[in-house]
């Protein structure tokens, strides 16, 4: 089973995406700001995907992707950037700060679970090579 860390602030979207994730078998670890996701995955806490929102407290969510690119081991970890902005402005600036993909939090659920199955069967599919 898979483990997803979840960086959303709003309790709302935290509730749905939990809900969301679980029902497909996947564990969710929810954090609800940018600094406290950045020092648990520092402290070596293991995720096989980080799913964050852009605007969090503490650090936003493209400052958080721009560091876990530079943890060592979480480097080729799978990151989705959601956001409510402007999809076009959204995944040029997810994908400068160093994230694998942009999904509008106006987008359908199959569409976000489609994202993360595929991500996640890539990052499986570079580990058995």
């Amino acid at each position: 089973m898979a483990t997803i860390l979840v960086v959303e602030d709003d309790p709302y979207q935290q509730s749905y995406l939990q809900q969301l994730l679980e029902e497909e078998g996947f564990q969710v670890r929810l954090i609800a700001d940018g600094r406290t996701a950045y020092e648990v995955l520092l402290d070596g806490w293991a995720a096989d995907l980080l799913l964050t929102d852009i605007n969090l407290p503490g650090m936003q969510g493209l400052e958080l992707v721009a560091m876990v690119r530079r943890i060592a081991s979480h480097r080729s970890l799978p990151i989705v950037v959601r956001s409510s902005m402007d999809e076009r402005y959204g995944e040029a600036a997810s994908a400068k700060a160093g994230a694998d993909c942009f999904v509008s939090k106006g987008a359908a659920a199959q569409d976000l679970l489609a994202t993360v199955r595929g991500l996640l069967g890539r990052a499986v599919q570079g580990s058995e090579s």
